[in-house]
């Protein structure tokens, strides 16, 4: 299974306006709150950062922070300087490297065949490496034809997600559910019709984009009102490494 988007994959999910989407909204905030809290403010490199939503939201909250991904995908002028699109990770010449402290993997290791090794790798790749923060979707029950058409191996569960860093040596590791709220909609949809839209339609009217606005606010709240243990859509870890 190819691990890169291809265009029909990109179009459907990533289109115009994504950013806007209250599910996007609401993750990037997360993400400004957990690297704030772990004092990451430079160093990030986000791996497999798709057309650089994720990146150009922090490097405008005063983040710094690159990309790269492995898809021929289009960037905005305004995030060439801070996004390699088409390249490897592992293809990033050693004066790169060696100043990578934060890896960012969103939605990304539920592509790999084998994460483990994927991660372990890009231990080896950077030698000041400090932590990683990922996000996966979460609950196999929930595994639909939408994780089919974007090539997903599998969603997780808080032990499988930890047992991807079984062999990594590790100070404090952090796993929580989030997105709460979706997880009981989602299988209801999913136990009645069997199957879900693969198109993300992104907020366009002024209306839209408040009321996905509002909703950002309420996932990104909820995050810290219900237990880490309470089944949400999606999963997200926090290592900091030995």
């Amino acid at each position: 299974m190819a691990t890169e988007f291809n265009q029909e994959q990109f179009d459907s999910i990533y289109p115009n306006g994504i950013e806007n989407h209250y599910w996007n909204r609401a993750r990037n905030i997360l993400l400004k709150n957990i690297l704030k809290k772990t004092g990451a403010v430079k160093n990030i490199l986000e791996v497999g950062c798709g057309k650089g939503i994720v990146i150009e939201y922090l490097l405008n909250n005063g983040f710094g922070i690159n990309g790269i991904e492995l898809a021929e995908v289009p960037i905005n002028d305004n995030l060439k300087n801070y996004v390699k699109s088409g390249m490897n990770v592992f293809e990033l010449c050693d004066e790169e490297s060696r100043y990578i402290e934060t890896v960012l993997l969103l939605d990304v290791i539920e592509h790999l065949e084998n994460p483990e090794t994927f991660i372990t790798g890009l231990v080896d790749k950077f030698p000041r490496l400090k932590r990683f923060i990922i996000t996966v979707p979460a609950c196999n029950e929930l595994f639909s034809n939408y994780d089919e058409f974007n090539g997903h191996y599998r969603r997780y569960d808080k032990e499988m997600l930890l047992n991807e860093f079984k062999n990594i040596k590790y100070r404090k590791i952090e796993v929580s559910y989030f997105f709460h709220l979706l997880y009981l909609p989602a299988k209801i949809l999913l136990n009645t019709k069997g199957n879900r839209s693969l198109v993300i339609k992104a907020p366009e009217s002024f209306i839209q984009k408040l009321l996905h606005k509002i909703l950002a606010v309420f996932f990104y709240i909820e995050y810290f009102l219900f237990p880490s243990t309470l089944k949400g859509t999606s999963l997200v870890i926090i290592v900091e490494l030995a």
